[in-house]
This record gives structure tokens, C-alpha cells and sequence, in this order.
């Protein structure tokens, strides 16, 4: 993949995301706020308690690639927790 298609990817339910094993207290996602000692570091629990959208993106990140493409790519991905209007719209439900 070399080039942008400009399409949007959702993903929906980031709070049902499970890990197997002791990931949820050894896996560390780490952040800096710019500042000496602004190291802040948390556990997949806890992140998944605060923000259960990073989780998604931290991972979908990782594997696209580094550079200009990566982050315009990044830009067309939206993580939520429910399912938005324009989702259930393009995926209408059938009437019995």
C-alpha cells in the first residue's frame, strides 16, 4: 500500500477488547508529556478503564507505516465505543 485511498475505517465496541495471559497487568502503554519527569506509564487495565479507544489505536498504529502516508492513514481511522448514526446507516438492518 503506497498511496492514500481516502477511505474512513470504523471500529466499534473498543471496550470488549481481551488479551490472553497476564497482558492485562504486564503490558505497559507509555506517554511523555514534553516536560522533565513527564514519563507516564499504565497497564493495559488501566488504559482500558480510562480510554478504551487508545488500545485500538495504539495498535493499529504499530502496523501502518512510519512517515507522512502513516499519519494521513491514522487520520481515516475512527475507534468508538457504540456503534455512531452513519455506521448503522450503511449497514441497515432488515425488517422482518
Amino acid at each position: 500500500m503506497h498511496e492514500d485511498g481516502f477511505a474512513f475505517t470504523n471500529k466499534v465496541n473498543a471496550d470488549k477488547v481481551a488479551v490472553s495471559g497476564k497482558k492485562g497487568t504486564q503490558k505497559l502503554y507509555r506517554r511523555n508529556s514534553g516536560r522533565p519527569g513527564g514519563m507516564k506509564v499504565e497497564t493495559f487495565d488501566q488504559l482500558q478503564k480510562r480510554i478504551p479507544e487508545r488500545i485500538i489505536e495504539h495498535a493499529v498504529c504499530g502496523m501502518l507505516p512510519k512517515g507522512r502516508l502513516g499519519r494521513s492513514l491514522f487520520n481515516h481511522l475512527k475507534v468508538s465505543l457504540v456503534p455512531s448514526i452513519l455506521t448503522r446507516l450503511k449497514n441497515p438492518l432488515s425488517c422482518p
